[in-house]
């Protein structure tokens, strides 16, 4: 069995756990920092932080910005599932 990644939180600088979390956690979370965003994605740089959500909520402290934490804001399969969906309803009977 390949050994677990450690994370730690780049703001409390605590570990983040990779059990289950509790289906209202966000946790843990990733951070990307992408450099040079005006640029082609080719010449841009980017690197990921990891963070619990908690933590990120209150560092930036502003609740409003975050619509994720939102029970029914949409998972990426969730979205993906709506998008195939409303493609199936536009193509036309062959």
């Amino acid at each position: 069995m390949a050994p677990k990644l450690k994370l730690q939180c780049c703001i409390c600088k605590q570990g983040l756990d990779y059990k289950p979390s509790a289906p209202d956690s966000l946790d843990p979370c990733a951070l990307e920092l992408i450099a040079h965003v005006d640029r082609d994605w080719s010449d841009q740089k980017s690197q990921t932080f990891y963070c619990h959500f908690e933590c990120f909520r209150r560092l930036i402290g502003d609740n409003t910005l975050l619509y994720i934490a939102e029970p029914d804001y949409s998972t990426h399969g969730e979205f993906q599932a709506e998008v195939s969906d409303e493609g199936a309803e536009d193509e036309e009977p062959t």
